[in-house]
């Protein structure tokens, strides 16, 4: 199961009526998913915070507790499954850009903070469509896309940070078998999009199916 661009709110852009709103609407939806669905792993596709990138070190463990107590605390207790007791719920976490700040505005300080306060395995996400991308600065230049695509031959990647849904293929060369689909989920918060969504996804060695539930 994987969800992306919680944008949990901070002192700063977040009124604390919206914010006990977005993050109850989150906190529910997010819980009755795991206790229904019953997913194997989790996978948060960053931005877990709306303003890390420049919160004071006080105001990011206050988001961070509050995150973990919504999810990850949540998924580490033993989920009940067909009544039977279950087996905790692993969580994978991927940094944004809202978390730790752009390839050009992050530092040391800011990577450790998030490594140390999150309950969960955690990895380093970086579309807005409201203006133009630039290559090696909001994105990956098309050169290393295809590059990385070329080395490591993947059969799906899977994003977020755009908060509206996309699906593409993309191709990095000439043979038309050696091509990749994106699947890019909208945003899990209902402060960035009104349809907020899921991702299901069931993998074998040789297949993969998915499916998005808003």
């Amino acid at each position: 199961m994987l969800i992306a661009d919680v944008h949990m709110l901070g002192n700063v852009r977040g009124h604390w009526l919206d914010r006990i709103k977005r993050e109850g609407q989150m906190r529910a939806s997010f819980q009755a998913a795991v206790r229904n669905l019953s997913p194997d792993i989790v996978f948060i596709l960053g931005d877990v915070l709306d303003e890390g990138k420049y919160a004071y070190p006080h105001e990011f463990s206050q988001v961070t507790q509050r995150f973990n107590r919504y999810f990850t605390s949540f998924m580490n207790q033993q989920i009940p499954r067909d009544g039977h007791s279950g087996k905790k719920v692993e969580v994978h976490i991927v940094t944004g850009n809202h978390d730790i700040g752009f390839h050009y505005d992050t530092n040391y300080y800011k990577v450790s903070s998030e490594r140390d306060c999150f309950e969960a395995d955690w990895t380093s996400d970086n579309l807005n469509l409201s203006k133009p991308l630039r290559e090696d600065w909001d994105m990956l230049s098309e050169v290393v896309s295809r590059n990385l695509l070329s080395m490591f031959k993947p059969r799906l990647v899977l994003s977020g940070h755009a908060h509206y849904r996309c699906d593409i293929w993309h191709s990095y060369s000439k043979d038309a078998k050696d091509k990749t689909l994106e699947v890019t989920i909208n945003s899990f918060s209902w402060r960035n999009n009104d349809q907020p969504q899921i991702l299901l996804l069931n993998v074998d060695q040789t297949n993969f199916v998915y499916s998005k539930v808003s």
